[in-house]
């Protein structure tokens, strides 16, 4: 087996054993103000599967953003890569469909929490065949997006949906 497979298996190893992917990001979008990010993120799977995330905004000052720009907002605002952990660890495809983002502003405070959940069984159609006999392996992706500054870090992670 291959140094890179060996280190794919202990990530995946590490990950399933996490009930609870947190995350933080840090960027410095003008280079004077840093602006933070938390994220707990569980899987529940009763009575369907979701992704329950806790967001904490921890910067030093307030910014705007689109509320549709939570990661539970709109389809585009987490990136999603949903895994059957099968032998052949299977990708389930994430369904096409057109999300349309609103206007809503929310300004965040510093320290100030939100909560949303994803379906994920929305997202991705195949993903209760796959729960009736396996657990399911999701990786994640967000990047908060200020309306008056640059993008802020990416902040990524992983965590186990368990088979029903």
């Amino acid at each position: 087996m291959s140094g890179v497979a060996r280190f794919v298996i202990a990530v995946v190893v590490l990950i399933v054993a996490l009930p609870t992917s947190v995350a933080w990001g840090t960027g410095r979008p003008n280079g004077t103000e840093r602006h933070d990010v938390k994220l707990s993120i569980r899987a529940a799977t009763a009575p369907k599967p979701v992704l329950d995330i806790d967001f904490e905004y921890v910067g030093t000052t307030s910014i705007r953003i689109y509320k549709s720009d939570l990661p539970w907002g709109i389809r585009r605002s987490v990136v999603l890569v949903v895994m059957c952990l099968t032998a052949q660890q299977t990708l389930i495809p994430e369904l096409e469909y057109i999300d349309d983002p609103t206007p809503d502003i929310v300004t965040l405070e510093p320290g100030q929490q939100f909560h949303g959940t994803i379906n994920l069984e929305e997202r991705f159609t195949t993903l209760d065949s796959c729960l009736k006999a396996n657990d399911a392996l999701v990786f994640w992706s967000y990047q908060l997006s200020p309306i008056e500054a640059a993008r802020m870090a990416r902040v990524s992670g992983g965590i186990v949906v368990p088979k029903r």
